[in-house]
């Protein structure tokens, strides 16, 4: 089973998949610009996602590995809460979906693992029709992954069809979920959120 964790050496930027039990795919393409904030990218982690691999899972065998989790059925913590509050956020709000590796390649941060027991049909279907979305925060001057989320709409997408047709307190945090902008008010919120995360990323 140890397989399943291994990094699957995407041939280029892979959508979730789902293969029997196994779980695969990007939760991010490097060079990709956030849907709502175009000057900021994907980061890589300086620490071999040792933020994100905080829970242990047993092996058919007895052993017992580090991995993080893919949680569905909640939102985004606020960008302004800390990276406990974060985690904290996503353990008491969502369902654990998947339990995965994280790593980077030459396309992006790949994910690889295993569905969580006892989903229900309507779990799996849910997921498999979601896109990976990353919850980056600061440590030590840097930002690290701490969560993936299965969402509907990403803010650093890994495009499906492109994937078909080839194939045939106030820490800096990002949140990889898109924006929905419907007003003038909506649209200066935004302006001036990305002037203030732009200057903060300098």
């Amino acid at each position: 089973m140890i397989e399943a964790f291994k990094n699957p050496s995407l041939s280029r930027p892979t959508p979730l998949r789902i293969e029997g039990d196994t779980i695969f795919g990007h939760f991010c393409a490097w060079g990709t610009p956030h849907m709502a904030m175009p000057n900021v990218t994907p980061p890589r982690s300086a620490s071999g996602y040792r933020y994100f691999h905080l829970s242990g899972y047993q092996l058919d065998d007895g052993t017992e590995i580090d991995v993080g989790k893919i949680t569905l059925h909640t939102t985004h913590a606020p960008l302004r809460a800390s990276s406990e509050a974060a985690a904290q956020h996503y353990e008491n709000t969502g369902t654990v979906a998947a339990y995965v590796r994280a790593g980077d390649d030459a396309h992006g941060g790949w994910f690889c693992g295993k569905l969580a027991k006892g989903l229900s049909d309507a779990d799996v279907e849910s997921l498999r029709a979601a896109t990976p979305s990353g919850d980056w925060r600061g440590y030590n001057g840097r930002r690290e992954l701490i969560g993936i989320l299965a969402v509907n709409v990403p803010g650093f997408p890994i495009e499906r069809e492109r994937a078909l047709v080839a194939a045939g307190n106030d820490q800096l945090a990002l949140v990889a979920s898109g924006l929905v902008v419907n007003t003038p008010a909506d649209r200066l919120r935004l302006r001036v959120a990305r002037k203030a995360l732009q200057r903060r990323l300098k």
